[in-house]
């Protein structure tokens, strides 16, 4: 019997994207400070429409991508939410540089 799960995941200070196969596990991340941009792309292949991608190029243009399945409208809140989130991380950066 085969044991997989997968998902993404965000929080205050990074992204990432996990995959678990048996007891193999990998781990794709990135902190907000190394972040230099973050799309989304909708459908990504023919007879796929429910499956979307998020990529995300790092200051080393180094890139991972993050899958999400499901309506454009659940992705699409989840890019939202993630956008909002680094871009507060990096407004909190500018200001705690610019006071110290």
């Amino acid at each position: 019997m085969t044991n997989m799960s997968s998902g993404n995941f965000f929080t205050d200070q990074r992204v990432a994207i996990y995959w678990i196969h048996d007891r193999a596990q990998n781990i794709d991340s990135a902190t907000f400070d190394t972040i230099k941009d973050i799309n989304l792309e909708e459908g990504i292949a023919p007879n796929w429409d429910d499956l979307h991608k998020i990529t995300i190029t790092q200051q080393d243009d180094s890139q991972f991508t993050l899958y999400i399945s499901g309506e454009f409208e659940y992705a699409q809140s989840f890019y939202d939410a993630l956008v909002e989130t680094w871009k507060s991380f990096q407004q909190k950066q500018l200001t705690e540089n610019h006071y110290q």
